[in-house]
């Protein structure tokens, strides 16, 4: 009868390590199939996209964490000339950006209620893939922001509505 209740025992804590871990790694598997993890970087904190290249390129950037975030290009001397990239991240929520500028560089923070912001390790808070062929289409060139701050399938809906498509 202990013998049971030991191989009992193991087989429960077994199998909870075995869940704990499984949930604990992000997966591409949430990503549409055309949209792969490549093309982008974590250097320190931030998050780098279109790692030495300025060909034109759409990504999608997920929250993975469980609160919002903001997710801004670094500070640097002269703020106003870079004004415009801030954008609010729900949790579990996605952003589509096309970016056209090699090494683009944000980070994340997260907004306390007690003000102010707090610098997060943006490979810890987001999980980011970029389609493998993008066409804007009608959308536009350069760099910009496609859709913010809505599930998946609205984030792929506002860009097939602005004339993205994708392979």
């Amino acid at each position: 009868m202990k013998l049971v209740l030991k191989l009992s025992i193991i087989a429960v804590f077994s199998v909870s390590i075995l869940l704990a871990s499984c949930s604990a790694e992000k997966s591409s598997a949430e990503f549409p199939p055309s949209c792969t993890e490549s093309g982008f970087t974590y250097e320190d904190n931030n998050l780098v996209l279109n790692e030495a290249t300025s060909d034109e390129n759409v990504y999608l950037i997920n929250n993975s964490s469980a609160s919002q975030i903001m997710i801004n290009i670094p500070p640097k001397k002269d703020p106003g000339a870079d004004a415009g990239w801030s954008s609010m991240l729900g949790a579990n929520k996605w952003s589509a950006i096309a970016i056209s500028t090699e090494n683009f560089k944000f980070s994340c923070y997260n907004l306390p209620s007690s003000g102010g912001e707090e610098n997060l390790n943006c490979k810890e808070v987001l999980s980011v893939c970029k389609f493998k062929q993008a066409d804007l289409g009608s959308a536009g060139s350069g760099s910009f922001w496609l859709a913010e701050d809505k599930p998946l399938n609205g984030i792929l809906a506002t860009m097939k509505s602005r004339g993205v498509s994708w392979e």
